[in-house]
């Protein structure tokens, strides 16, 4: 099976009032997650995304495009006009074979 170009899922950071960070995958509904960092929240979204992306391949409720997922994030709300940090970032994950990368493994061991 082949893996085409990769499905990109957009994540949204914000930084709450209170301090917590809230990350959300646009293209999935109900997929979001805090943490105490930005890196924290993106992480736990990201594994989160993978569980259901996971779950609706194994019911055949998507199809293999699936297989190749990029994620890219930003930023609603900055912190300061001063951070340099409001570029967008990737990162890119590769499921066409047997296991889930090293990275994403890493991921869904810490959150387990």
């Amino acid at each position: 099976m082949g893996v085409g170009v990769p499905v990109v899922l957009s994540i949204e950071l914000e930084l709450e009032t209170d301090g917590r960070w809230i990350a959300e995958v646009i293209e999935l509904p109900g997929v979001l997650a805090y943490g105490t960092t930005g890196d924290e929240a993106i992480a736990h979204v990201q594994a989160l995304a993978l569980r259901v992306v996971a779950d609706r391949l194994e019911r055949d409720e998507a199809s293999s495009d699936l297989l190749n997922i990029t994620f890219a994030y930003g930023m609603t709300d900055w912190p300061s006009a001063e951070d340099d940090s409001s570029d967008l970032r990737e990162s890119s994950m590769d499921f066409s074979g047997p296991s889930l990368t090293g990275a994403a493994q890493s991921r869904l061991d810490n959150l387990g």
